[in-house]
């Protein structure tokens, strides 16, 4: 049943993309051709007063003579010509090329991050050399010749991420794909952030006609676009639609979630850990597991104690981490397939800004300001734990902000490594460090998305040279990041793998309204910031987006189940049930909120059609709740599952604890090692038991305790004042926000 369900999803999933069984709202569809506003040429020059604004040719490329690069600048008046709030479907540069070398040459065209001029210097035929800049004219050095307005770096500032690219010797070259869509959608949705694109070479340049040239050469943009109709109201876009401003939802989702029938007990792994986020099991058959906690420290724990630390990068490779709330810290840890015969171990931590960045924070192409820097490493452990010296760097990207960091690593059965960036925090997905339109919908910004690398070196070298990308990643060799595998994510703290099937399930933490669980498939665009789960979403500027209405997107893949914030804050995503001790859990997807708002999180399961369910702790008059806010989970090499806790909302304190779910009346250690089985029933495998009574089993289980109660009980705020709502109402909790109601199916 769920094989077949999951098969369906895939099959539907693909229709949705392709627009043959959901329709967009409303629209109709309009191409619009417009010639450039303005464009002008940057000569590289001692002297960098060289310019071509009203001559009749752009150029871009190296001079075979030695006298440098040029570089084209153009921008077009997209909001002028494509109705507010269109959704662009395609678009794409053309240049008549007007004198060349007859060498092939590859251009790239970046998006230009700040304002230039175009004035009357005209450089006549043939116009290679430039003439001397006039007036407010853009040129190697300035943004506007003669003034105090320079470029931050000599020769223009563009981003560093390609928007396309395109290789020709002669005729014409043209410029398409994801790039291009996303800068004229973030240009529409944010006129004041367009400031055109650049054109840069290595190659031989190439002479180009300009705005001011025959009719027959001027550049052209064609741009294909949906408008909603006339008289429907809202619309696809943010802001207004035809029908007035977007209205609010006041309740998303009118169901709550209830008790699924499925009960369970927690018993007690491991206590006295800080903010523990996740559990491995090394496989080695050493009987250890690893616990790697947000403070910055891997715990190794043995018959229920800690015994040791794996690896601890505080004060080396971590920013100082506020304990009363942080969502930077150790956030990701996992093991190599191979982990028992190489001894390699991967982290993902917030470090301080003070190495470059191999992604830039999007639109300044610096990395000052920025709060911290995601970086991702390869250790080895050697003997009992990891040996500092062997730490190697994958790759380190800017964080605008120290919220919306995802963090999540997993190894999927492919063995490759997949890894969840956030969108650089800030709400809705705008502000300092965001692209126009908000880094979810930029394919070619690492943020907001989940990569898919080869640690071993396999596929394409990435640009660092550290790691290898997969030749059949979704982008790779195409518009938009190599390293992409989906995009269009909030903040997805967490995903897994179902160890039966393979298929990938992720948790993103909603803005103002929604929680969503997505089932994600290779190139899925999955909505932020056009949409917050399956409704539409209003960035409102400075006043705090919204959701507004629950429509389908052509293009967007909704998630598979949501709820919004009557039920909790912020979802965090766990693994399909795959153990012996709980058949009727088995095939479910078991995941959690962080908080139900008192002070506790709350545990859930998604049934067969995707509907949500609470998982009922305790029988009968013993039913409880979690406890403590929930911070992640785990999966034992047997299937079981586990869940992270702690009393404490930051990253601190001695209240944290990992639990394992078992059956109500009695459950099975769970260890690598070989010996007497400690938990009840018969040992089966390694270590795990199931049914009633003392057996002997094979492997060590970890001892554990009745039921969990956490030490201390619920930790208060300054002065004494409880936790939950008024520590929302400040703003603390803000990036971990969502959850309400019951999971729906893919429409």
């Amino acid at each position: 049943m769920l094989k077949r369900k999951h098969a369906v999803r895939r099959l539907l999933e693909r229709w949705i993309i392709t627009g043959a069984l959901c329709a967009a709202p409303a629209a109709y569809a309009q191409t619009v051709v417009l010639e450039p506003s303005k464009d002008n040429t940057l000569y590289e020059d001692n002297s960098g007063s060289l310019s071509n604004g009203s001559g009749e040719h752009l150029f871009a490329g190296t001079t075979l003579r030695g006298f440098g690069e040029r570089r084209a600048l153009l921008a077009f008046d997209v909001a002028a010509n494509v109705p507010a709030g269109a959704t662009i479907t395609a678009a794409s540069l053309t240049m008549q090329i007007t004198k060349t070398q007859f060498e092939s040459s590859t251009l790239a065209m970046h998006r230009a991050l700040a304002t230039w001029g175009e004035a009357e210097s005209n450089a006549g035929e043939p116009g290679g050399q430039g003439a001397p800049a006039e007036t407010g004219d853009a040129t190697w050095l300035h943004r506007f010749f003669d003034t105090p307005i320079f470029w931050q770096t000599p020769g223009g500032d563009f981003s560093p991420t390609v928007s396309a690219s395109d290789t020709a010797a002669s005729g014409s070259m043209t410029w398409s794909g994801a790039g291009v869509v996303a800068d004229v959608q973030a240009w529409l949705d944010d006129p004041s952030a367009n400031f055109g694109w650049l054109l840069e070479s290595g190659d031989p340049a190439k002479r180009f006609g300009s705005r001011e040239g025959s009719v027959l050469n001027r550049p052209k943009l064609t741009i294909a676009f949906e408008a909603g109709g006339e008289g429907e109201g809202e619309g696809e876009g943010e802001g207004e639609g035809e029908g007035g401003p977007n209205v609010p939802l006041d309740d998303p989702i009118a169901e709550n979630i209830t008790p699924g029938g499925i009960v369970i007990e927690l018993e007690t792994v491991v206590e006295g850990l800080a903010a523990p986020l996740g559990v491995r099991f090394p496989g080695d058959g050493s009987g250890r597991i690893f616990v790697y906690d947000q403070i910055g420290v891997v715990h190794v724990v043995e018959n229920g104690a800690v015994t040791g630390a794996l690896l601890d990068v505080r004060g080396t490779h971590l920013v100082e981490l506020n304990p009363g709330y942080d969502e930077r810290g150790l956030l990701g840890f996992a093991l190599h397939p191979d982990f028992a015969a190489n001894g390699l171990v991967y982290t993902h931590t917030s470090e301080n800004p003070d190495a470059a960045a191999d992604f830039p924070v999007p639109e300044t192409g610096k990395g000052a300001g920025v709060d911290q820097q995601s970086v991702i490493a390869q250790w080895q452990v050697v003997g009992d734990a990891v040996d500092a010296a062997s730490r190697r760097e994958l790759m380190r990207i800017d964080q605008p902000n120290f919220a919306h960091n995802g963090g999540a690593l997993e190894f999927g059965p492919d063995g490759m490594l997949y890894i969840a960036l956030g969108d650089g925090g800030n709400a809705d997905d705008q502000g300092f460090g965001h692209v126009a339109g908000g880094n979810g919908q930029d394919a070619s910004n690492v943020l907001g998305t989940v990569l898919r690398i080869d640690v071993d070196g396999g596929g394409i070298d990435s640009a660092n040279g550290q790691y290898g990308i997969p030749a059949d990643n979704p982008f790779a060799g195409a518009a938009g990041l190599d390293e992409i595998f989906a995009y269009g994510f909030r903040n997805p703290f967490s995903f897994s793998f179902d160890s039966a099937t393979g298929d990938l399930y992720l948790g993103d933490v909603g803005q103002g309204d929604i929680e969503e669980v997505d089932f994600v498939v290779a190139g899925g665009n999955y909505g932020w910031r056009r949409k917050e789960g399956s409704f539409l979403f209003d960035a409102n500027g400075d006043a705090g987006g919204f959701v507004y209405a629950q429509e389908a997107v052509e293009g967007l893949i909704d998630p598979i189940a949501e709820y919004d914030h009557d039920d909790g804050e912020s979802v965090i995503g766990g693994y399909v049930y795959r153990g012996a001790a709980i058949p009727e859990l088995t095939g479910m997807y078991v995941a959690g909120d962080f908080n139900s708002g008192n002070q506790t999180g709350r545990l859930f399961f998604l049934d067969a059609i995707d509907v949500l369910w609470e998982l009922q702790i305790g029988a009968g008059k013993q039913t409880r709740t979690l406890g403590g806010f929930l911070k992640g989970f785990g999966e034992g090499p047997g299937g079981e599952l586990y869940v992270c806790i702690s009393a404490e909302v930051g990253p601190q304190g001695e209240t944290g604890a990992v639990l394992k779910i078992v059956p109500v009346g009695g459950g099975a250690g769970e260890g690598e090692g070989e010996g007497e089985g400690e938990g009840e029933g018969e040992g089966e495998g390694e270590g795990e038991g199931e049914g009633e009574g003392e057996g002997e089993g094979e492997g060590e289980g970890d001892k554990v305790s009745a039921c969990y109660a956490p030490p201390g009980g619920i930790s208060s705020g300054p002065g004494g004042a409880p936790l939950g709502d008024g520590l929302l109402a400040l703003g603390v909790l803000l990036a971990l926000a969502g959850a309400s109601a019951r999971y729906r199916t893919q429409p």
